[in-house]
């Protein structure tokens, strides 16, 4: 989405000495565009408090390079060198070896963490590998297996009118890296991702799970979030949200599984792996990422703490995000009447949202549709 010529911070076009008066005109407005283009690129970093760095591409956030962050860096990947570059890669090899294949795409296979996470994955497989200097890699393996998983749930997420999809295996790795806010180490493996780790928790355990879960690892914070916490954890997501809408891209799925908090607090959004269909308008777009939060959060929230105010869940999610366009966008989706095969096939709608039942689904959509959307200035 940014040119690579922005991102290395290439040289101005040069003007030839013989140039014609418009062509030097010409020149001479391609360097004016290129510096605006820069400085816009520079306020999008501020604003999001990375510092512009060389050769980092401006999806990767500066925050999450952890332990890694005084590797080498290419266009922002980070590149391993050494007995840790080998290490890397013997411990993603004997992963992938081990490897399971339909399991993981029937019954799903729980998201490789530090504590008792109670939350899976289908199509990819996960695993923490530790370094011979103590530092930690988050091994992502997109098995051979996956494309059953995927058919099924393009077919689900086209039958309740979605409109996207989880990409190929053979477009996953580029999509996943070029989409991730968690910067990657650079390996050569066309299905397997790699990225620092460091100790977080899901937000759906956490929204939903937190007192049935003893054992939080090293953040036992989530242990004793109560609903005002969880509220004001869900307001950090739609910043997080309205950040990467700001990039220019919208996400695809999210939902609180895919979402984690590291021991900071802070909100990262995950599993980068779904796209939206060509023809979604980007408004649209960003509304339908705000319909699957609410969704979530609401359907959390009761699970946990019995909180059936919908309402009051909408206000503090749509408050927050405040962009009338984006927001109107959000009432035509939630004012739309589900169609047969969508009701014939909701379960998937269900499950996926993590709501219990229709009628609790078409209540959070009628707190959306309640919501009064500010006038825009």
């Amino acid at each position: 989405m940014r040119p690579e010529s922005l991102e290395s911070g290439a040289e101005a076009i040069p003007v030839p000495e013989r140039a014609s008066e418009r062509s030097q005109e010409m020149v001479e407005r391609m360097r004016q565009r290129e510096e605006q283009d820069r400085e816009q690129l520079a306020l999008v970093r501020t604003s999001i408090g990375t510092p512009p760095v060389s050769g980092v591409t401006g999806h990767f956030r500066e925050d999450l390079y952890g332990d890694f962050a005084r590797e080498q860096r290419t266009d922002g990947k980070i590149v391993l060198e050494g007995e840790a570059a080998s290490a890397a890669g013997k411990a993603a090899e004997g992963f992938r070896r081990g490897a399971k294949y339909m399991t993981n795409t029937i019954i799903g296979e729980k998201i490789a963490a530090e504590y008792d996470i109670r939350t899976r994955n289908f199509s990819t497989q996960t695993s923490i590998a530790e370094l011979p200097d103590g530092r930690k890699v988050f091994m992502v393996y997109d098995h051979r297996g996956s494309w059953l998983h995927r058919g099924l749930d393009g077919l689900m997420k086209r039958l309740n009118g979605l409109r996207m999809r989880k990409v190929s295996r053979k477009e996953w790795k580029a999509q996943f890296e070029s989409k991730s806010t968690i910067p990657v180490i650079e390996n050569e493996d066309p299905d397997t991702v790699l990225m620092p780790f460091q100790p977080n928790v899901n937000a759906h355990d956490v929204f939903a799970k937190n007192a049935e879960i003893e054992n939080f690892g090293e953040n036992g914070w989530a242990k004793n979030v109560d609903l005002e916490g969880k509220i004001g954890m869900a307001e950090s997501i739609v910043d997080e949200m309205k950040r990467i809408h700001g990039t220019g891209t919208a996400w695809g799925e999210l939902i609180l599984p895919n979402v984690i908090f590291t021991d900071e607090k802070k909100p990262i959004v995950c599993d980068p792996e779904v796209r939206f269909d060509k023809d979604v308008p980007l408004n649209e777009a960003k509304a339908r990422d705000l319909k699957d939060l609410c969704l979530s959060v609401a359907a959390a929230l009761e699970h946990a703490h019995g909180e059936s105010d919908y309402g009051r869940t909408a206000k503090a999610i749509l408050g927050r995000y405040n962009d009338p366009v984006v927001l109107g966008e959000l009432k035509k989706l939630a004012s739309k009447k589900r169609g047969v095969l969508g009701t014939i096939f909701f379960g998937y709608e269900q499950a996926r949202t993590g709501t219990k039942s229709k009628k609790q689904y078409d209540e959070i959509l009628k707190a959306i549709r309640e919501y009064e959307v500010p006038e825009a200035v």
